[in-house]
């Protein structure tokens, strides 16, 4: 018999196969809402670039608004690379079980 040590668990708590469809699916609609709004911010883009200032020394509010909307389209870029990261995971978990990545 082996004894085991006060910080090992005789089984690893696994997480239900149903549960990680709902958490993929919920995350689809996520990323899915992100992309949307990605491309509404293009657009915002595209309509004030047409008013964007003239001045090569200085910004106006446009031309700061349009710099924070590419930020925040790269971000957004960002927040989908990580949703689809935690897309593979979860997928790989569901379908081979739990294993160590490092």
């Amino acid at each position: 018999m082996r004894i085991s040590k006060f910080n090992e668990s005789n089984a690893l708590n696994d997480i239900s196969n149903d549960r990680i469809k709902e958490i993929l699916d919920s995350m689809k609609n996520t990323s899915d809402t992100v992309s949307d709004k990605m491309e509404e911010i293009q657009t915002f883009i595209g309509e004030f670039s047409k008013f964007k200032g003239k001045s090569r020394k200085s910004n106006d509010q446009i031309d700061d608004t349009i710099l924070n909307l590419e930020t925040l389209k790269s971000k957004m870029s960002d927040i989908l690379s990580t949703i689809s990261y935690i897309n593979e995971n979860l997928t790989d978990y569901k379908e081979n079980g739990r294993r160590y990545l490092y």
